[in-house]
């Protein structure tokens, strides 16, 4: 089968016939595995062969439609995105071999086409999105939330929360931002408020749940004032029920085992925080939450 395509040279090293056509000389070492001449081939030639015959004679696969070819790569894209895959998996001598196993028709994208589709299909996604809050008859929920990865790289999630028309409660990632230091009131409320324009969403918000964060809780008040100044709509924040439950064991634990000389103070045990509230709202307003949810889908 390799006949067709390398030539065998003395020492056991493979020359590539096809790149010797476009005079180009490529030889691979003696311990070359098939599976990177195989992806030589695909790669570099859009040649696809088996790496070993198929036991009841040769076979002719019948070249692969566009819709079909689309179908089989959003999909591995949305594994790629889901799974956080690296790009390089594409570039995979074994995982090119598995995906020939299955349909070898099929040529999986390079590196730089992967990419590509990535930010195509996440356009698309996108505008489905927008499409889907427009649609939408009542009011938004909007939750935001910060944290640092292992690389110590910050990020800002922000998910709306929503009842469709047939009142099932659904919620949808709007942005992960980066989020570089220092991350100031000002800062998360700038990210906050470029994400509702994007959306166009300024209109329909009722909540912003978030943690008792200092940054977040002056991030609020800006984000609050800004919308009812330009827009005239008064929001509520919703301090995050989950983390306040989390606070007041760990400062129950605390208590419990303090001594005289570490006891933490009133004001530690009590919650009470001497910043700036946010603009008052209503006490009928007052509203908790249960679960803080951020990743989600869309439920049809």
């Amino acid at each position: 089968m390799f006949d067709n395509y390398f030539t065998e040279l003395a020492d056991g090293s493979h020359q590539c016939k096809e790149c010797d056509k476009i005079g180009v000389e490529k030889v691979y070492k003696p311990k070359t595995a098939k599976t990177n001449l195989i992806y030589h081939l695909q790669t570099k030639h859009s040649i696809v062969i088996h790496s070993k015959p198929a036991v009841l004679g040769p076979m002719i696969f019948a070249p692969m439609g566009e819709r079909e070819r689309a179908e089989i790569t959003n999909a591995f894209i949305k594994w790629v995105v889901t799974d956080l895959q690296a790009f390089s998996i594409c570039e995979d001598s074994f995982f090119i071999e598995f995906v020939q196993r299955l349909n070898p028709r099929y040529q999986i994208p390079g590196r730089k086409a992967l990419r590509a589709d990535i930010f195509r299909l996440f356009e698309t996604v996108k505008a489905t999105v927008k499409e889907i809050l427009e649609d939408i008859p009542g009011a938004i929920g909007l939750t935001a939330d910060l944290w640092t990865s292992v690389t110590m790289e910050s990020y800002c999630g922000i998910t709306a929360h929503f009842l469709d028309r047939d009142w099932r409660l659904q919620h949808l990632v709007l942005d992960v931002l980066p989020m570089p230091y220092p991350h100031t009131g000002e800062a998360i409320k700038d990210a906050l408020m470029a994400t509702v324009l994007e959306f166009s969403i300024e209109k329909k918000i009722l909540t912003l749940t978030t943690d008792n964060a200092s940054s977040m809780i002056k991030a609020f008040g800006l984000l609050a004032d800004e919308i009812l100044a330009k827009h005239g709509r008064v929001i509520y924040h919703v301090r995050c029920g989950a983390h306040i439950i989390n606070l007041a064991v760990q400062d129950g634990l605390k208590n419990m085992f303090a001594t005289k000389n570490n006891a933490p103070s009133t004001a530690a045990r009590s919650g009470i925080s001497t910043r700036r509230k946010p603009p008052a709202a209503p006490e009928s307003t007052t509203l908790t939450t249960g679960k803080f949810a951020f990743f989600g889908q869309y439920r049809h």
